[in-house]
C-alpha cells in the first residue's frame, strides 16, 4: 500500500459519512482498459467527534476488493500478501486523516469486460458481539472495464521418453 499519494486527481470518487468519521474510496478515473494501471486510494478522516480508535488484529489496515454484478470476489488486494500477526492500531485526533493506496494492472487480473464495484474498508476487529465494525468502514465505487482480456494459451512440442521431441507432434491448448 502506497501512503504517499494524495487524493488530487481522483476523478471517481464515493464518500460516506458516518458517527463522526467521514470515509473515501477513489479511483484514478472511472474507466480502464486491459492496459491501464487502476490506482485506488481510502481516507478516513475524523469529523465531528474528538477523537476515533481503530484496532486491527494483524498488520494489515486495509483492504480492497473488486466484485462482479453477481457479487463474486474478482480481485482482492490482499490475496497472496503476507501480514504480520500482531495487534496493531491507528489513533486519529479531530481533523487527521489516515490514507491508504494500491494499485493494480488490469490485465493481470482478467477482468472480462464490464461494471465492477470497487469496495475499500479497514479490516478492524469487531469489539462488540453482534456488530459489524467492518462494514461500517466499507465505502464503494463503480468502475468499468471496457475489453475483454487477450486469450492465453500454451504451445510446446511432444517429447518422447529420451527427452527429445517427438516427430511432427506439437501441442497447442487454449483455455
Amino acid at each position: 500500500v502506497d501512503t504517499l499519494q494524495t487524493f488530487d486527481g481522483m476523478e471517481n470518487a464515493a464518500v460516506v459519512e458516518r458517527d463522526g468519521l467521514r470515509y473515501e474510496l477513489a479511483t484514478d478515473q472511472p474507466t480502464y482498459t486491459q492496459g491501464d494501471l487502476m490506482v485506488m486510494g481510502y481516507r478516513i478522516t475524523v469529523t465531528g467527534r474528538d477523537s476515533m480508535s481503530f484496532t486491527f488484529g494483524s498488520t494489515q489496515q486495509i483492504e480492497f476488493l473488486l466484485v462482479d454484478p453477481e457479487g463474486r470476489k474478482r480481485w482482492v488486494w490482499s490475496e497472496g500478501l503476507f501480514f504480520g500477526e500482531a495487534f496493531t492500531g491507528v489513533k486519529l485526533s479531530r481533523g487527521e486523516s489516515k490514507m491508504s493506496f494500491a494499485r493494480m494492472r488490469v490485465a493481470d487480473a482478467a477482468l472480462p469486460r464490464g461494471e465492477y464495484t470497487l469496495l475499500g474498508f479497514l479490516p478492524v476487529l469487531t469489539t462488540a458481539p453482534g456488530s459489524d465494525e467492518v462494514a461500517r468502514t466499507e465505502v464503494r465505487v463503480q468502475v468499468q472495464i471496457e475489453d475483454d482480456p487477450e486469450p492465453t494459451g500454451l504451445t510446446g512440442t511432444v517429447v518422447g521418453p529420451y527427452g527429445m521431441p517427438a516427430p511432427g507432434a506439437h501441442v497447442t491448448a487454449v483455455p
